[in-house]
């Protein structure tokens, strides 16, 4: 049936007839009303006269219709006609001028520029439609439109995929034919360009329209379609069982980070592509405006443009200056319509109505597709673990995540991976369905766990004793991964990159240690960069973000060789340690722990406190015998060095300095050295310092980066120090080589701020093995007898000069005294309040608040200055532009 010029369809005149396909005939035609020329598409025959294809025509047509975007076709009216054949269904679009890709493709390959700014744009508008629902399963060059001004156009929308009554949902076998044409018998896509489980007739999902988009990819670039073979029959066992043709050797000069990409899209495995196509765009996008790799990337001036805005509206902001938050990026093709560049967008979140800071770090995760954070928080006393949605603002706790540590997304942001006590656990962070138990057998589990979660369900552990894990996302036993490292050396923070199956990852100590790329089946690693520390996140389409001191750096990798390109960048400044995350659209971090204070003196009947001291970030502290010096670590930008107090005048003397973490000092008896724990021995060795000499010699090495140092006795003779890993408390000789001694030992949660008794007969210490922080005392050497002393809570316990006083601080910041009677068996009194020295401490469990004095009358403090620190966050939208040169002018 064709119209002829003149004739009516509703309200629209038909001008001229465009082009017929199997479906019917699609018609240039005037709209009166608006004065303009339109597109009409008719369907005709066997869909005309089927009422079930009609209602799935107008259902589709009004989908695509709500899918504004400037890379889709608008639709603009559906409606039915009654002609001479009877009912015919027909849907209005934008009149577009130019040609399909197929029609381009005849005059041969495109320019890898344009065809990748094309690639981009479409990626884009496939988005788009994935974000309303809709999958097309028809993505081929011959829906796919080119304007004359350059503009790539996404056609038939929802309407590929009509099938005719009684066929078989999935029976690719009879309707995967192999023409041009959008036909009824390429409803469930055309052969060539239809993802493997398309041609299997399994689950088909949005990742079906990626592997399409590689296969036209592939053949704009090369003028060779990936799967092709003599029938269809063929075609399809290419598109099961072949690899496509190196697109590297088909154009020579491709940039590897191209292939990369097109082999990406066309994996078999659909967990192996881009879960996304936002993410594809950003993959494509960055290729084409990154410079080769001997351009050196321009470091940034580090103008850091605060965005001080309330919560929710600033990711309102956010959301309008970008649309949907920096997920469309430049379409950058001449003459076409160019879309502002994103703006780089940083503002706070304040998360403290849903908790307080933890005792550790707050530990955010943004999710991989940018949408939801994950972070610990405190509420009541337990740590849960908290959602931050990023488009909304809303804070949803998570069920079942009591005492929750670090969580981990998997790569469809689903399920979360998180660690309780000696356990993980698995929760779907959609669903609110209550938590199950993750096994991971054989895998020492612990606060120092580090996870990385693959795309082809494969995760990678590092827990006690550091030896790297392989298991599945479904748990079972974990098997060892072998790497060769030099002797001395351990893995650290491994990192999967695209491909699910290299990894990166770090090494300690921190003074030797440098970046790796590794292969599952190769033990042998490859050095990327020397000097990298800490956790480091790879993010698509090629970047490496890591922590330099106390900025965050993001720098261009290249997986082939490997190393890191051109000059790394900073994104962030004032990180605390390993507590940040990058998807490729969001950066988020936590702000530099450890609030403004200022030492103190107060009498024992709680009278007027004394203050002292210029006012800094203090961290760990010690009193010296004599009452007269503190030793503190400070935190800085450049990390964490000791300092002297003089307590009476306030005077500071720096006693360490570099880029190291030097923590938990402890005086010796006599009040001439000071032992600490430090990141810079080559054995993690706690160092001593000569405090009247200024110098420095290791001791002990520890076995292992989850011990620290707790106490010094106060003969000089034993040291005291924890596992966080285990948990164990543990005393060791500070002379020789004798083994160390478990003191004690928790099921769960921690054992910390443990302190030996003047006389070395007792340790106490506080655990949260119970549920909640409770002080607790030990025979030294062990008798396997256990003495709980606080009564409803407590923590960082201490003890008197003469050891008949032990002082610990309740939960609600009540500094609080028990009588001791030492003995074979020792008696503890009832706790007695004595004042209040601050309010909630289960936040900071893990940093000193007090010390008394010898004799117990007066007690040092540390006093917040200010407003006590929110528990926030730090959110950078679009990160990846700070990365890009900057615009120059003519």
């Amino acid at each position: 049936m064709a119209l002829a010029p003149g004739a009516r369809l509703g309200p629209y005149e038909i001008l001229a007839l465009l082009g017929q396909g199997g479906m019917g005939e699609v018609y240039r035609a005037r709209d009166p009303r608006l004065g303009r020329d339109v597109a009409i598409k008719v369907v005709s025959g066997e869909g005309a006269s089927d009422p079930v294809r009609r209602a799935r025509f107008e259902q589709e047509a009004r989908a695509a219709a709500a899918l504004n975007h400037p890379h889709i076709l608008a639709v603009h009216d559906i409606g039915t006609a009654h002609l001479a054949g009877g009912p015919t269904p027909y849907v209005v679009s934008e009149l577009l001028e130019g040609e399909t890709l197929r029609e381009r493709l005849t005059r041969g390959k495109l320019p890898v520029r344009v065809a990748t700014e094309l690639a981009v744009q479409i990626a884009r508008a496939l988005a788009a439609a994935h974000d309303h629902g809709i999958v097309h399963r028809d993505i081929k060059p011959e829906n796919l439109f080119v304007t004359k001004d350059g503009t790539a156009k996404v056609l038939d929308f929802g309407l590929a995929k009509l099938r005719d009554a009684g066929e078989p949902a999935g029976d690719q076998a009879t309707t995967a034919e192999a023409h041009v044409g959008t036909g009824p018998g390429v409803v469930l896509g055309t052969v060539g360009y239809m993802a493997p489980e398309q041609v299997r007739a399994g689950t088909v999902d949005h990742r079906a329209d990626l592997f399409a988009l590689g296969c036209v990819l592939h053949e704009l670039l090369s003028e060779q379609r990936a799967f092709r073979g003599a029938s269809g029959v063929e075609t399809l066992h290419a598109i099961l069982n072949a690899e496509p043709p190196d697109l590297a050797t088909l154009v020579p000069g491709l940039s590897g980070g191209l292939e990369r990409i097109v082999r990406r899209c066309l994996e078999k495995d659909p967990l192996q592509r881009f879960q996304s196509a936002r993410d594809l765009a950003f993959a494509l996008e960055a290729v084409a405006e990154t410079r080769s790799s001997a351009t050196a990337m321009p470091a940034l001036s580090g103008n850091r443009r605060s965005i001080a805005l309330r919560e929710r509206a600033a990711w309102a902001t956010a959301m309008a200056a970008t649309a949907v938050a920096g997920w469309l990026l430049v379409a950058g093709m001449r003459g076409a319509p160019v879309e502002p560049a994103p703006q780089v967008l940083r503002f706070d979140v304040d998360v403290s109505s849903a908790g307080t800071m933890p005792s550790g770090p707050i530990l955010p995760r943004i999710s991989p597709d940018g949408r939801v954070i994950v972070m610990r928080l405190v509420k009541d006393g337990t740590t849960r673990l908290v959602l931050r949605r990023m488009d909304s603002g809303a804070l949803v706790e998570v069920p079942g995540t009591d005492g929750a540590g670090a969580a981990y997304w998997s790569p469809d942001a689903r399920s979360l991976i998180f660690l309780v006590g000696p356990s993980l656990r698995r929760v779907d962070s959609q669903t609110g369905a209550a938590p199950e138990a993750f096994v991971a057998g054989s895998l020492a589990v612990g606060p120092n766990l580090a996870l990385t979660w693959g795309r082809a369900g494969t995760l990678l552990a590092l827990g006690g004793g550091q030896e790297l894990k392989r298991l599945t996302a479904q748990g079972g036993q974990a098997e060892s991964v072998p790497l060769s490292l030099a002797a001395g050396r351990s893995p650290a923070a491994p990192e999967f990159v695209d491909d699910g199956r290299r990894f990166l990852f770090t090494t300690t100590p921190t003074n030797t240690s440098g970046l790796y790329l590794a292969d599952l089946g190769n033990p042998a690693p490859v050095l990327v960069a020397s000097g990298i520390s800490g956790r480091v996140v790879y993010v698509e389409p090629g970047y490496v973000v890591y922590r330099r001191q106390s900025a965050l750096m993001a720098q261009l990798i290249d997986l082939s060789v490997p190393r890191l390109v051109g000059d790394a960048a900073v994104v962030a400044t004032r990180v605390t340690g390993n507590a940040f995350s990058a998807s490729p659209s969001v950066i988020v971090h936590a702000p530099a722990s450890g609030g403004i204070s200022q030492f103190a003196w107060q009498s024992r009947a709680g009278g007027e406190t004394r203050a002292f001291g210029p006012p800094s970030r203090y961290q760990t502290f010690d009193l010296s015998p004599d009452e007269r010096t503190i030793v503190v670590n400070v935190l800085d930008d450049d990390g964490q060095n000791l300092w002297a107090i003089d307590s009476g005048l306030g005077g500071l003397t720096r006693l360490t300095s570099g880029a190291f973490q030097d923590v938990d000092p402890r005086w010796s008896a006599d009040g001439t050295e000071v032992l600490f724990g430090s990141t810079r021995a080559a054995a993690r060795a706690p160092q001593r310092l000569s405090v009247a000499a200024q110098t420095l010699s290791p001791s002990f090495a520890f076995p292992g980066a989850s011990f620290a140092l707790d106490d010094w006795s106060a003969d000089g003779k034993w040291v005291v120090y924890h596992d966080a890993t285990v948990p164990e408390l543990l005393v060791r000789p500070i002379a020789g080589d004798g083994p160390p001694v478990v003191v004690a030992r928790a099921l769960s949660g921690v054992v910390d701020q443990a302190q030996m008794s003047p006389d070395s007969s007792l340790v106490t210490y506080h655990s949260n093995d119970s549920g909640r922080y409770e002080v607790f005392v030990v025979p030294f050497p062990p008798s396997g007898r256990r003495f709980r002393v606080s009564t409803d809570g407590g923590v960082q316990p201490t003890w008197r000069g003469d050891g008949r006083e032990l002082f610990y601080l309740a939960l609600d910041g009540t500094l609080m005294a028990v009588q001791v009677t030492p003995g074979a068996t020792p008696r503890f009194g009832a706790a007695t309040a004595l004042f209040q020295l601050g309010s909630s401490v289960t936040a900071n469990v893990q940093l000193e608040s007090y010390a008394p004095s010898p004799d117990g009358q007066r007690f040092l403090s540390l006093q917040p200055v200010g407003d006590a620190p929110r528990a926030s966050l730090s959110v950078i939208v679009n990160w990846q532009q700070l990365l890009k040169p900057a615009p120059t002018t003519p």
